[in-house]
């Protein structure tokens, strides 16, 4: 970028900065993507977007028009879809199981995030053994001198392995406290993969998502509770 071009975006910004910032429907000037006009968005706006976009990415009018509506559908679908989340109120009371299957509806179709039954779904017919182990409101797997555990309110369970560790901290979290172990040490350890996997950024995932869709804080907290519970994570 030239020193030139710099100078000017940083000029068409500050003045941009002395102004209130208004929502994205108000800034380009409609509220759905057929509404979009160049004609309508707030000047200033217009004049760096047409800097970054025409200039330094080198887009048509009509190609910086379709970024412009594609914007405006994120932002209303996102709306929309925060309100079809909160359609679980009843008068008086809130459905939290009604938002959670909502989230987790979402949450799978939007990032894959399957809600598969552990260990049920991911060991087939196989021999197993069956354990009974108290439920804890915190539990977590590990290693140390003696070998693996599961730690479960601070009293550790010791396993043949890590990854039947890990298989009974996964049960555990999925609200089993009767659990099938396979016998098999191979699909022990697939089980625990398959489930590691599906997990993995799964937290962070609906974090995102509840904090888009629910603003109030004490019943996003709610819903978060129950949904990772559902989850297992």
């Amino acid at each position: 970028m030239s020193d030139k071009l710099h100078e000017k975006i940083v000029s068409v910004f500050n003045r941009l900065s002395q102004r209130e910032i208004l929502s994205v429907f108000d800034e380009i000037g409609a509220n759905s993507p057929e509404e979009v006009s160049l004609e309508k968005i707030k000047p200033d706006r217009r004049e760096l977007d047409k800097i970054i976009m025409g200039e330094i990415l080198g887009l048509s009018e009509e190609e910086q028009l379709e970024v412009y509506r594609a914007v405006i559908d994120l932002v209303k679908s996102r709306i929309e879809r925060a309100k079809s989340v909160q359609k679980g109120r009843k008068i008086g009371e809130l459905n939290i199981n009604g938002l959670v299957d909502s989230v987790l509806k979402e949450v799978e179709k939007l990032y894959g995030i399957q809600t598969k039954k552990f260990p049920e779904d991911y060991i087939g017919e196989c021999s197993c053994r069956v354990i009974e182990v108290p439920r804890g409101s915190r539990v977590e797997s590990g290693y140390d001198l003696e070998g693996p555990y599961v730690d479960i309110d601070g009293e550790k369970l010791r396993c043949n392995s890590i990854y039947e560790a890990k298989f009974i901290e996964y049960a555990l979290l999925a609200g089993r406290n009767r659990i099938l172990i396979p016998e098999d040490e191979n699909v022990l350890r697939r089980a625990v993969e398959e489930r590691t996997k599906i997990l993995s950024g799964a937290r962070v995932k609906v974090e995102e998502f509840l904090n888009e869709v629910i603003a109030d804080r004490k019943l996003r907290e709610k819903v978060r509770f129950e949904v990772f519970r559902r989850l297992g994570v």
